[in-house]
């Protein structure tokens, strides 16, 4: 088992940022949900805490050590229903990032 590096596209807020919106009850459905990987997370360095990750809907992932071409903003509608049911479910508002994600 090595550490991998991609490039991650992710609808998401930082965790610290997320956590001030939610209620200690909310916050714990998030935690559940992704140990479950029913929400994602991007992590910019190897085994960052949860402190330092953006937490939402993963896009668009590259390869290990690669790259991807990302031709148009216009999400595929299954990615704006995964939004905007995260959106509803937590109360909050995405935002769009592009991150290093470490694994």
């Amino acid at each position: 088992m090595g550490i991998s590096y991609n490039a991650a596209l992710i609808a998401g807020l930082p965790y610290t940022e997320l956590a001030e919106g939610l209620s200690e009850e909310a916050l714990e459905a998030v935690e559940e949900a992704i140990a479950y990987d029913e929400v994602d997370y991007v992590s910019p360095y190897y085994d960052s805490d949860r402190e330092n990750q953006l937490i939402g809907v993963r896009i668009e992932m590259a390869g290990d050590y690669s790259y991807t071409e990302i031709q148009d903003v216009d999400l595929p509608p299954e990615k704006e229903q995964e939004i905007a049911a995260f959106e509803q479910r937590y109360g909050v508002k995405l935002k769009l990032f592009l991150s290093l994600h470490s694994s």
